[in-house]
């Protein structure tokens, strides 16, 4: 018990010296709606579809600039049966993927901010980062859900299209806006809305065009000829498109935080360990 009492006393000092310097650490976090913005399903911004949730370690450099790191795992969906476009209606696919992300993002408070603080209690801010995704796409058929990847929807690893599967994987360029606001000398509570631009067409399973299905079943099974095309005129669709390869990706977090102010937070650990 006393050697804990003891690094928390060294970690508490440590972090009073960076607060003197200007600075200050916090830990957190977030929950948030998800929306995703592609190929499938609705277009635009739109009641959230999945959840998502992580952690985050904030430095600040001083009273306007910050960085964080941080790691988020959720659910991003969307059915072309919520589109308000006659065209992915008569599509008819939908997906759901989970997703992994880390980023690093920087921050920019327009108002001075400092964690704890009475005074420079509270700021709206703009923040860009960069950060990689994992995703997989899945479908659902005959009430089981398929992974949809390696099973070459769009005549991946066929004749008509030798190519690999596509990466599961993707940079992103996360960016938006918050409001951040201190809650005494410990907590800061946070809004945000977060942008997430990718370099994947594929988190939705589709990009290209109709592939024949018959080939896709003599290659990867009928579950992959049934969910390559949905419509009621698959064999009339070949070589017509099935998504925009122009334009890739994108999701979107819409949440909040909590997040401990470090040396406040210590100081209640040493008081609630030495009692």
């Amino acid at each position: 018990m006393r050697s804990k009492a003891l690094i928390i006393l060294l970690l508490s000092g440590f972090f009073a010296l960076a607060q003197r310097g200007g600075t200050s650490n916090e830990i957190g976090f977030f929950a948030a709606g998800t929306n995703f913005i592609g190929d499938v399903g609705h277009y635009g911004i739109h009641i959230p579809q999945g959840v998502a949730g992580g952690v985050f370690y904030r430095h600040q450099f001083n009273d306007r600039y910050a960085i964080r790191g941080q790691f988020a795992f959720g659910r991003i969906a969307n059915d072309d049966a919520l589109s308000t476009l006659e065209n992915r209606q008569f599509r008819n696919l939908h997906f759901r993927s989970n997703i992994y992300e880390g980023s690093v993002i920087g921050e920019v408070n327009f108002f001075q901010y400092r964690p704890g603080s009475s005074k420079y209690w509270h700021t709206p801010y703009l923040f860009a980062g960069a950060g990689i995704t994992a995703f997989n796409p899945q479908a659902q058929y005959q009430d089981e859900w398929y992974d949809l990847a390696p099973l070459g929807t769009e005549g991946q690893r066929t004749s008509i299209n030798p190519g690999n599967y596509y990466p599961t994987a993707t940079w992103t360029l996360p960016f938006g806006m918050g409001y951040k606001w201190n809650l005494g000398r410990t907590w800061c509570f946070g809004v945000e809305l977060g942008f997430r631009r990718t370099y994947s067409d594929y988190i939705d399973d589709v990009s290209g065009v109709y592939a024949d299905p018959d080939i896709i079943r003599a290659a990867h099974g009928d579950v992959a000829a049934a969910l390559s095309n949905r419509t009621d005129r698959p064999n009339e669709l070949i070589g017509y498109a099935r998504g925009n390869n122009q334009n890739d990706d994108w999701y979107v977090f819409t949440g909040i935080s909590i997040s401990a102010n470090l040396p406040p937070f210590i100081e209640k650990c040493t008081n609630f360990i030495n009692r």
